[in-house]
């Protein structure tokens, strides 16, 4: 039953927390392996250095990159939670964690191998953290 709200009442999100698990199984699938696609290519830095024709500091550099880029997405994460809320957060999360993975695939599948790439998907992944992470701190605020 959908009941009226005074203008300005933010009681509709509080009601809406019955509805956000259902939207939340395919970020979090997709999150769950952040930790994942951060350090994925630090255990094998000499193989990964090797396979991209490059130092393995160079590869270490995927982890950094992606570090920085949750400072770079933070200011545009809490315009997103404001704007849309959650729901727009998480999907704009997903949608940046399906792209980099793509850009990181083709990266490693193209001949020669393409390290910028794979740089471009990593950079992407780190994007869509802060938008994750910070959507259950918002929602919680409200």
């Amino acid at each position: 039953m959908v009941r009226a709200h005074a203008a300005g009442s933010h009681e509709h999100y509080r009601e809406l927390g019955c509805e956000l698990p259902l939207y939340l199984p395919q970020p979090i699938n997709y999150t769950a392996d952040q930790p994942i696609q951060w350090l994925s290519y630090s255990p094998v830095a000499n193989t990964a250095a090797a396979y991209f024709s490059t130092t393995s500091s160079v590869i270490n550099w995927l982890s950094t990159a992606f570090l920085f880029a949750f400072v770079v997405a933070s200011p545009l994460t809490i315009y997103a939670l404001h704007r849309g809320g959650p729901r727009l957060a998480l999907i704009i999360s997903s949608l940046l964690i399906l792209v980099g993975n793509w850009i990181r695939y083709a990266g490693t599948r193209a001949s020669p191998p393409s390290f910028p790439a794979v740089m471009v998907g990593q950079i992407l992944i780190g994007l869509a953290q802060p938008f994750v992470l910070s959507a259950p701190t918002h929602y919680s605020s409200l």
